[in-house]
């Protein structure tokens, strides 16, 4: 027995070597790793891209007939990839909004300083960033539209009413959709709801049309129409932005199902239909939908239904 022991003394102390070598070893491994960035932990050989809250940026996209006669529409893009959203509102021209202590409408705001003077009062009325601006006319959509094709869309209502000096007439059902008539759908002044209604159906059109656009960004395609909308439209964005956000871009290209959300408005028109109240709720579900964490102290905003 004693030589049975003194045989597995040096054994066992090997043994107790080697299991020490390799907690060491993989303690090593695993603090070294700990300090590389995730995609190299994924795969040396393959980059994957991880979205972060500093990848977020909200695009204002104002559009009209022509700069002359003023913009029809206020959309409000939320690329939020962190969320694995891509956000969609269309705030009616005239929203009101509480900004540097005086409130005013968008339509206001954009004869005081185009669309950039829009995007400080969205901004500051609504509590969130607004990082980038954009004008397109009804011409700039149909050259955008020009690259897309023709879309099917199925249309809820009939339209049939004078827009400046055309007829506008577009029947309840299948339409096959060109930039000319996306523009008279998203333009159309005479919907029974008024400015809500046209806001909605607006940002249900986009976000259709958002969601057939966005995979494209996964092909050579993709390029190309982003270089057809910085071709159509006055704006602050490049190329270049483009580029250094491509990666977020097909994160959201692959989601399943369409990352691409619609906020819709919620308000009334004041009694001589020169303002539109945005309710409380409205206004902190676009606050918080579009990244913002609650409305700016005093921002005053309508109850529901009054």
């Amino acid at each position: 027995m004693e030589e049975l022991r003194r045989g597995a003394g040096p054994f066992l102390r090997a043994f107790c070597v080697t299991l020490a070598l390799m907690g060491i070893t993989l303690s090593g491994v695993l603090f070294f790793s700990r300090g590389q960035p995730a995609e190299q932990q994924v795969n040396q050989n393959m980059a994957v891209y991880l979205p972060e809250k500093e990848d977020r940026s909200n695009l204002l996209v104002v559009m009209g007939e022509t700069e002359e006669k003023g913009p029809e529409v206020f959309a409000l893009a939320g690329f939020l990839p962190d969320r694995g959203q891509l956000t969609l509102a269309l705030l009616p021209p005239k929203a009101l909004l509480d900004y540097w202590n005086t409130t005013l409408t968008l339509e206001e705001a954009w004869q005081r300083g185009g669309e950039s003077y829009c995007a400080k009062v969205i901004a500051g009325g609504l509590g969130i960033s607004v990082d980038h601006t954009a004008w397109i006319d009804a011409k700039g959509l149909e050259g955008i539209m020009d690259q897309v094709g023709l879309m099917d869309y199925d249309l809820p209502v009939s339209l049939n009413y004078p827009m400046g000096d055309r007829q506008v007439v577009m029947n309840q059902g299948n339409q096959q959709l060109d930039g000319r008539k996306i523009a008279d759908i998203l333009f159309y002044p005479a919907y029974e709801g008024g400015e809500q209604e046209r806001s909605d159906r607006g940002v249900m059109l986009l976000c259709q049309l958002m969601s057939r656009l966005l995979p494209c960004s996964l092909e050579d395609r993709g390029d190309q129409l982003v270089t057809a909308f910085l071709n159509n439209a006055r704006t602050d964005l490049s190329f270049p932005d483009y580029e250094y956000n491509k990666s977020a871009v097909k994160f959201l290209a692959r989601q399943d199902p369409s990352p691409v959300t619609a906020v819709y408005v919620e308000g009334r028109l004041s009694r001589d239909y020169k303002q539109f109240h945005l309710t409380g709720g409205c206004a902190l579900r676009l606050c918080q939908m579009f990244g913002g964490a609650e409305l700016p102290l005093g921002a005053s905003f309508s109850a529901p239904g009054r």
